[in-house]
């Protein structure tokens, strides 16, 4: 699960990249500094700092025919719809390089918050919250259940269950994969010898867990 993240991320933060390369191929390598321009643009009256990928003004070469004659003219020509265009793209831009950083901003953090110690505190918070866990007598059991029962993909599927569902259910979840890990017979062998860290393991013991949840629904109806 740790690898499908990563691969996930990796993709916003391409996407957003690729999309910036694409504007600035069809209109040109000024694209990559536009918006720092045009922002420059309305905080100046300076007329040399006016970016010239949509011109307001341009010269129009047209001809008059008189008696006899065909005069040519150029004169200065106002193109209303560029005005339009600077600020669509500039809203473009200002989008795609938000995006750019809110997707490399996220996987940096993303990181950082599966990071071992993390996990421990992060685990330990919910456990202290429901009163399950009994403090420091119980450290070493904590980071074996952590590190080795629920493994960096149990973690992640906790973490997304209790960010993006309900917390509660969350809550419970951990609670109850907890309670599962005490009431193991051999509670001196570590889970790391066990291969307990597998995803497959951690799938097992959700669906444990579900089960046992089902079955005291049953009992209460």
């Amino acid at each position: 699960m740790l690898l499908i993240w990563i691969v996930t991320k990796v993709l916003y933060i391409l996407a957003s990249a690729l999309q910036i390369y694409s504007c600035s191929l069809f209109l040109g390598d000024e694209f990559l500094t536009y918006g720092y321009n045009v922002l420059k643009e309305l905080m100046s009256a300076d007329v040399e700092t006016r970016s010239q990928m949509f011109p307001s003004t341009t010269l129009c070469d047209f001809r008059v025919r008189d008696i006899g004659d065909t005069k040519p003219y150029t004169v200065q020509c106002h193109l209303p719809i560029n005005v339009f265009n600077s600020r669509i793209f500039l809203v473009v831009w200002i989008w795609l390089l938000v995006m750019a950083v809110i997707n490399t901003v996220g996987f940096i953090t993303g990181l950082t918050r599966f990071l071992p110690y993390k996990r421990y505190h992060f685990i330990k918070n919910i456990l202290q919250s429901s009163g399950k866990y009994q403090g420091s007598e119980e450290r070493e059991r904590l980071a074996d259940f952590v590190y080795f029962y629920l493994g960096i993909d149990g973690f992640i599927a906790i973490y997304y269950v209790l960010r993006n569902a309900n917390a509660i259910a969350g809550i419970d979840i951990v609670t109850k994969l907890w309670l599962l890990y005490k009431s193991d017979d051999d509670k001196t062998t570590p889970y790391l010898s066990k291969a307990a860290d597998s995803p497959n393991s951690v799938r097992f013991r959700m669906k444990d867990v579900e089960m046992a949840t089902d079955k005291r629904a049953a009992e209460k109806s």
